[in-house]
């Protein structure tokens, strides 16, 4: 059970973001402790069905901190879009750690954003915010 306070060395892998609430698994890693993966992240492929080497985790209830995540909102380009963006991911209590933004076109664009949140349904908070604004065609979570 992964806590906050087992005096462990715990790392949460980048490949995937994992957060409270979130299915997970860890591997012990030389010099980085226990990493901390989503158990759909494709980098656990090859040591998945090594016992010894990868081991199923549970979040528990007592864990508390910013998890980062990242997500996409693909978005209709307009003048002040990523203001209001920004604004409803602060106006849900969360902070945006990156933000990088691709045009696609003249009308549209991606924006890609690593946020920090509590957990999964902090996260499903966030998301329903943004979604909620006209301008957004699409919001989901990466998977690598």
């Amino acid at each position: 059970m992964i806590d906050s306070g087992d005096g462990l060395i715990i790392n949460y892998a980048r490949c995937c973001h994992p957060i409270p609430g979130d299915a997970i698994l860890g591997h012990l890693s030389p010099g980085k402790g226990l990493v901390v993966h989503r158990d759909s992240c494709n980098n656990l492929n090859e040591i998945r069905s090594n016992v010894e080497k990868c081991m199923p985790l549970s979040w528990s209830p007592n864990v508390k901190g910013d998890f980062p995540v990242e997500f996409k909102v693909e978005l209709i380009s307009e003048r002040g879009i990523i203001a209001t963006l920004a604004s409803r991911i602060s106006e849900s209590e969360a902070a945006i750690h990156q933000i990088s933004i691709n045009e696609r076109d003249a009308h549209s664009g991606i924006v890609d954003l690593v946020v920090d949140v509590k957990n999964r349904v902090h996260l499903a908070n966030v998301m329903r915010r943004i979604r909620s604004l006209k301008q957004v065609q699409r919001v989901y979570r990466i998977k690598n």
